[in-house]
């Protein structure tokens, strides 16, 4: 084998390692603060206001959709009556692949279960720069925006305090 032809094979199988390595799939994030932070939606308090029409009766759960595929139950079958409130605290670890363009596209919806299900309350949200900062949110019920029904936020928390949701 002469050097040219050596020469050529060596960058062909030097373009070849190269472009393979670039094909693997990892997803390597060059931010710091990725390593030690997750992002995280939470849930902190649920308020059944009277505009909700629940009865006592009725079985309801708050359930959570990222980005119109991830579904999550929140909250096992509740039975609320109207003025009472739960401290939920429920929390989901947002994947980085349902970050799309750095937004973030999630709904919470509040569901009664007895012959049919029916959403009875559905707070959706698009998140944007959801990297750039943490940030809490309401969710009322028209005519009754003084008290809100879901309180949660979107925010990053150490690694070591997140906990994973299964779907």
């Amino acid at each position: 084998m002469n050097n040219k032809t050596f020469y050529s094979s060596s960058i062909l199988l030097s373009v070849f390692f190269i472009a393979s390595l670039s094909f693997t799939g990892q997803q390597w994030s060059r931010s710091p603060a990725s390593a030690d932070e997750k992002l995280t939606l939470e849930v902190q308090s649920l308020r059944v206001t009277p505009h909700l029409k629940i009865a006592k009766s009725d079985a309801v759960i708050l359930n959570v959709t990222i980005n119109r595929k991830h579904t999550f139950d929140l909250t096992p079958r509740l039975h609320l009556a109207a003025g009472e409130e739960i401290k939920l605290n429920s929390r989901v670890v947002i994947d980085p692949k349902w970050i799309v363009d750095g937004n973030l596209e999630f709904k919470l919806e509040l569901v009664k279960h007895g012959l049919l299900k029916s959403v009875i309350l559905r707070c959706a949200q698009v998140s944007k720069a959801v990297d750039s900062y943490n940030r809490s949110y309401q969710c009322s019920v028209p005519g009754s925006e003084d008290s809100p029904a879901i309180v949660y936020s979107l925010r990053k928390i150490p690694m070591e305090a997140n906990t994973v949701a299964k779907q």
